[in-house]
This record gives structure tokens, C-alpha cells and sequence, in this order.
């Protein structure tokens, strides 16, 4: 029977399983078992590692953060171990792909090798797998603060979450941190929408030749050096009910070895807000703002291109399938602890049916919606 299963998998954070980590041995046990049940499938053409698959972001400010290697090479021990499961993944499947989210961003295919040479890292941004009807893409590349940096002033080329990671893993790394974070954003936000609005009905800006826009990005521009350094604020207080000697002079250690003061974190990434509010405008900068947790509005958009049936991203850590008027939106969850282990079933016969799906089998899902078949469009 011809193979046309392709199952998708993200946001594992496969790290070093010490207290900060969001991924344990465990864990380790359930995902081992997750992929000789995926190597052994004989419907199964291809599977997916849809990002943030290896966890390189989430460590204190004082631990050197671990390489890919080393994380590999941690969870290859002993010949039944995950690596292990992974690397029969690719010695019996037609194809493993990989794709870099954002904790895992600059992974190489040398890196990769150290698995399994037969695992392709996908370099372009998004994947299909074979399928003009197919959208996969980790969704971190649309999130302000954790795709590749375009603010002009970086930290060794290092988007600004890095540094909010690695202050919540001093801190905890508990929710409560990262709504926090969400908040603080969410409250500059509102500030900037009020303003906006009640400069529009005033008049107040307009007369500037060059217009409100003009006006507007310079408001923006404001608040994008507010935010980052309000973030900083917020999470240094957190890491110090941890570690009361933290101050804005403790130093994180960075992935080259060399440190940076998290006070001078503070004093990088001011134009990341004005950029993208050039790309995107004011709602669109909203949007991705909070795009690690809602990305409904990404998946609209790459629906509304006509081609795209099912658009599937990974990053939020929400497992779901989601009816759109265009077609379906699809995430494939996480395997964080105490979340989770969730992974979506794509189809490909005479139609696409993509499904969400829980490990082990007898787990609980949150309601979702059933698979539900697209015709996929033919290439003309």
C-alpha cells in the first residue's frame, strides 16, 4: 500500500533536563516511544520536525548555554535512547525533514548529521512537503521578538527573546514569568492604540507635512525603547525573588563565551518596534507582538493566498486544528512538561485531512475540531 501519511511534530525543547528545562528523562521515555511508533508505521512518507525541536535558548543567565551537540550527544546515550529512535526514524522512512524554529535557530545540517545524515534541514522558510496544498512553517519568522533580528542593533546577531529566555530560566521559567512578559506588552500596546485613535479624531500630529504616519512611527519608535526596557524591568525583578544579588550589572553568558551585562541589553533593540511597524503597519505590529502565543491571523493570511489549504505551525504550543473559511489551520502543540505531547496526522490521498493528535494514544486532548478534507488543488 503506497505511503501517504506525513506526521508533524514541534516544540520537544529537547535541553539538558535539569530544573530550568522544559523538557525531562520523563519526558525522554514517551518521545522515544512517539518515534519507534512513527519509524515502524508503514504509512508514514515523511516526518516533520517543525522547529524548537532542541532547546538552545533556555538556560540561567550564569550557565553557558548547551550546544546542539551537546544535547544530542546527552540524549544519544545508550543505544535505547531517543537519538537513537529518531535516527530509526530516518533509516525507515522515505524522509525526515527539519526545520529550525527559533530556541533551536542556527541549527546546521553538520549538526544535524550528528543523528542522522538522511535527516534534510530545510532551508527555505517555509516546507510542503510535496503538496502545492501544504503550509508548514514553525512560526516564529512572523514573532517580533523571535525572528531573526531586524532592529539594526543586535546582541551577536541574537534576536531580543533570547534575552528574555534566559531571564525566565533564571527566574524559573514558570508561566507566571511569561504572562508577565504578555502583559507588559499587551499594556504598551493599548497605550500606543489609544493614542493613535485619539490622535485621528484631534488632529493632534497632523500638522506635520509629512503626515500622521510620520507622526505615528515616531510614537512607535517611543514605545519600542519603553517596551524593551520596561521587559527587562519586569523580568529582572522576577529572576531577583530567585536570586536577590542579580542587578542590572549581573552578566549573561552568551553562547560564544563572551557575557554581556543585562543592563545592556536595555540599551540594544530600540528600533525593533519602528521596523516592523514599517513592514506591518500598527495592527499588523500588534499581531506580531504576541504571535508566540496566537497565531490564528497567520494562518488567515496564508490561507487567503489561494494555494495554501492547510497551513500548519508550530511555536505557540496550542495542538489544535482550526476550520478557517479558506481552508485549515493546524499547530502540532508541544511536548513540554506538564503540557503535553501532541502531533498532527496529515493525509494525502484524493484530498488533504490533517487531524491533532495526543501520545500516548490513550491521552486527553482538549476538545478540538475533527479532521476535515480539502480537495487539493491541482498544479496547473
Amino acid at each position: 500500500m503506497e505511503r501517504s501519511k506525513i506526521v508533524v511534530i514541534s516544540d520537544v525543547h529537547l535541553s539538558d533536563a535539569q530544573s530550568w528545562s522544559w523538557f525531562n528523562q520523563q519526558s525522554g521515555e514517551r518521545l522515544k516511544g512517539f518515534f519507534k511508533q512513527t519509524a515502524n508505521d508503514s504509512q508514514v512518507k515523511e516526518l516533520v520536525l517543525l522547529g524548537d525541536i532542541f532547546e538552545l535558548w533556555l538556560f540561567p543567565i550564569d550557565v553557558m548555554p548547551w550546544s546542539a551537540a551537546q544535547i544530542i550527544q546527552y540524549w544519544a546515550s545508550g543505544p535505547d535512547s531517543v537519538i537513537a529512535a529518531l535516527r530509526e526514524c530516518a533509516d525507515r522512512l522515505p524522509q525526515v525533514s527539519f526545520l529550525c524554529g527559533n530556541h533551536d535557530m542556527g541549527m546546521t545540517q553538520a549538526d544535524i548529521d550528528l543523528i542522522s545524515p538522511k535527516i534534510k534541514l530545510i532551508s527555505t522558510e517555509h516546507h510542503t512537503a510535496g503538496h502545492p496544498g501544504l503550509h508548514l512553517e514553525h512560526g516564529h519568522l512572523v514573532d517580533i521578538f523571535n525572528a531573526p533580528d531586524i532592529s539594526g542593533d543586535p546582541i551577536e546577531n541574537l534576536p531580543f527573546g533570547y534575552f528574555v529566555t534566559r531571564l525566565v530560566a533564571s527566574a524559573g521559567g514558570g508561566n507566571e514569568v511569561w504572562r508577565a512578559v504578555s502583559q507588559r506588552v499587551e499594556a504598551e500596546f493599548a497605550a500606543l492604540f489609544s493614542f493613535s485613535r485619539l490622535s485621528r479624531r484631534t488632529g493632534f500630529g497632523m500638522t506635520d507635512l509629512l503626515g500622521f504616519d510620520f507622526f505615528l512611527e515616531h510614537v512607535v519608535a517611543a514605545a519600542g525603547s519603553s517596551l524593551i526596557k520596561g521587559l527587562i524591568d519586569v523580568l529582572l525583578w522576577y529572576v531577583k525573588l530567585v536570586i536577590p544579588s542579580v542587578n542590572e550589572n549581573s552578566r549573561i553568558i552568551l553562547p560564544s563565551g563572551d557575557s554581556v551585562a543585562v543592563g545592556e541589553v536595555k540599551k540594544h533593540y530600540h528600533r525593533l518596534l519602528v521596523r516592523w511597524f514599517r513592514l506591518h503597519g500598527l495592527d499588523g505590529l500588534h499581531r506580531t507582538a504576541l504571535a508566540a502565543t496566537d497565531l490564528d491571523w497567520r494562518a488567515r493570511q496564508l490561507l487567503s493566498q489561494g494555494d495554501v489549504q492547510i497551513a500548519v505551525t508550530g511555536h505557540t504550543h496550542q495542538g489544535k486544528v482550526l476550520p478557517m473559511e479558506q481552508g485549515r489551520y493546524a499547530n502540532s502543540g508541544t511536548w513540554r512538561d506538564g503540557v503535553g505531547a501532541t502531533y498532527l496526522e496529515i493525509t494525502a490521498q484524493s484530498a488533504l485531512t490533517v487531524s491533532v493528535k495526543a501520545y500516548p494514544s490513550n491521552a486527553s486532548l482538549p476538545p478540538l475540531s475533527p479532521a476535515q478534507a480539502v480537495p487539493e488543488k491541482k498544479a496547473s
